[in-house]
């Protein structure tokens, strides 16, 4: 297959600019449940530069410790990638949900990122600890499976062809990611196909990418 044609990089081509903060917590993104009277709060943030990439899989583990004995509404602070994911997999649970946020889109940081399907940097190799890789597997694959279930127009996700240097902080922990072979089946979402399309340029480094 041929080589992608070159990109023209030239300021005087460059459109718009802008920059988006990403805290970034040494010791890895949190999700874990807290004792608030008599409610309970689940905590999900510290994602870095990874709050797309992690966003289905993060608010995966946050809805498994919140929902099971809950009853009533749900309220979900921040209208983010996280916060939304998080409400959306509340009402697929069967239960109503109400986000609460000091901004909305276009104005929260994640209207204006990217998602690439490998982590890149967003822990300390040497401070994270094994339950927290656990909650890092668990995440990353449900958010890989999950994403193929949106590639298409309809969402905006795409498999594109993706170029970098450095180390992406994912194969730390899973030697042989993507893990494809555990595709989500039809039992688990129904309403969307598992098929995407792939395109290969002049390396053997691919990711599936979207924009907000």
């Amino acid at each position: 297959m041929a080589c992608l044609p070159k990109v023209k990089v030239a300021l005087e081509r460059v459109i718009h600019t802008m920059a988006g903060l990403r805290p970034y917590r040494p010791g890895g993104f949190v999700v874990r449940p807290e004792a608030f009277g008599d409610k309970r709060l689940v905590h999900n943030y510290g994602h870095g530069g990874a709050g797309v990439t992690l966003s289905w899989g993060t608010s995966r583990l946050a809805v498994d410790l919140g929902l099971p004995s809950h009853h009533g509404p749900v309220a979900v602070i921040g209208a983010g990638i996280v916060g939304f994911s998080t409400a959306r997999l509340v009402q697929e649970a069967g239960f109503d949900v109400t986000v609460y946020a000091k901004a909305l889109p276009p104005d929260t940081t994640s209207n204006i990122a990217g998602g690439q399907r490998r982590p890149y940097d967003l822990f300390d190799e040497t401070v994270v600890t094994a339950a927290w890789r656990q909650q890092y597997l668990a995440a990353a694959e449900y958010s890989w499976r999950r994403f193929q279930t949106l590639v298409g127009n309809d969402y905006g996700v795409h498999w594109l062809p993706t170029y970098r240097e450095g180390s992406s902080a994912l194969p730390q922990l899973i030697p042989t990611f993507p893990p494809d072979s555990r595709m989500l089946t039809h039992d688990e979402h129904p309403s969307r196909s598992t098929t995407w399309r792939t395109s290969t340029p002049c390396t053997s480094k691919r990711a599936a990418t979207y924009g907000s």
